[in-house]
């Protein structure tokens, strides 16, 4: 699943996770972006054990991206997040 937040015109530009979710995120790094992966998921327990879940942005463009292990491990999902970053207009 790829979200793709809209940032509304003069709001500042994000430059990590919104800090009201209640996950503990690691740096990652990206051409030309940021991005962070989700570490812990506070109250949702068990769920990183199932899903990657990552975030970029670079900008004003957002990413969300949430991943099932079954379908890719974590080199090939932060190979879609670049390809996700890059191809948000």
């Amino acid at each position: 699943m790829v979200s793709h937040p809209i940032v509304p015109p003069g709001a500042a530009a994000p430059m990590a996770p919104d800090p009201m979710l209640v996950w503990t995120w690691k740096k990652l790094s990206l051409r030309d972006a940021l991005g962070y992966q989700a570490m812990a998921t506070g109250r949702e327990a068990g769920l990183l054990d199932h899903r990657i879940i990552l975030w970029a942005g670079r900008g004003r463009r957002i990413v969300g991206l949430q991943v099932s292990k079954q379908l890719c491990d974590e080199a090939q999902a932060r190979a879609l997040l670049q390809k996700a970053i890059d191809a948000v207009p």
